[in-house]
């Protein structure tokens, strides 16, 4: 019974590590860029392979919109009159290309009602993206996921060397997010394996007994 306890914890560790991966659980910081100019362009802070982004759309000088990375949390912060987008992006070198892969990220809670968010991917290092759209930004506690081969726009999804996400904030918007990561749904032919081997294995044991 031991032996089949641990082989049965080593096929989940296995199907884990198969099946996903965190990019970014932003246990890393702090790291922030602040925003408090109109029509200036995005504001950037990289740090490792990560860039935090911020560029405000409404709201009169000096007011701000701050992207943090703090408490384990990316944290998209406007002040009162102010709307705009953050976000993170990641260069490297990305699987992206598997049928039934996924990008998901938990937002852990917002304030107000509205945002949307898009997941982006490039091929190109960023010089152009494809997205998975705009997705209304659920309520706290949610997640928010989207399948790659879904995405539209120029890049080539079989070749993804940079990945990110923009949250598009409402009207004095706070919002903060945790564990940006990727995973593969498995096919049905895919779990039907796996509950062979494991059967197999458990019959190999049985009669050693």
């Amino acid at each position: 019974m031991k032996m089949l306890s641990k082989v049965l914890m080593l096929a989940l560790c296995v199907t884990a590590m198969a099946f996903g991966a965190i990019i970014d659980d932003f246990s890393v910081g702090p790291q922030s860029t602040t925003d408090s100019v109109l029509g200036g362009g995005p504001t950037t802070s990289t740090v490792g392979s990560r860039t935090l982004v911020a560029e405000k759309f409404t709201g009169v000088n000096p007011l701000f919109l701050d992207v943090v990375v703090a408490g384990g949390a990316l944290n998209v912060s406007t002040n009162v009159g102010v709307s705009g987008t953050g976000g993170a992006f990641y260069s490297g070198l990305w699987d992206l290309s598997s049928v039934g892969q996924t990008l998901a990220i938990d937002l852990v809670f917002k304030d107000l009602a509205g945002g949307d968010f898009a997941f982006r991917v490039s091929s190109d290092g960023g010089a152009t993206w494809s997205t998975s759209g705009l997705l209304a930004l659920p309520a706290s506690g949610n997640t928010l996921s989207a399948l790659v081969s879904g995405f539209t726009g120029p890049a080539v999804l079989t070749s993804i060397n940079r990945v990110g996400f923009t949250h598009y904030t409402s009207l004095n918007q706070d919002a903060s997010f945790d564990n940006f990561r990727e995973y593969v749904i498995p096919e049905p032919g895919t779990y039907a394996l796996m509950a062979a081997g494991l059967l197999g294995l458990f019959a190999i044991r049985r009669k050693r007994v």
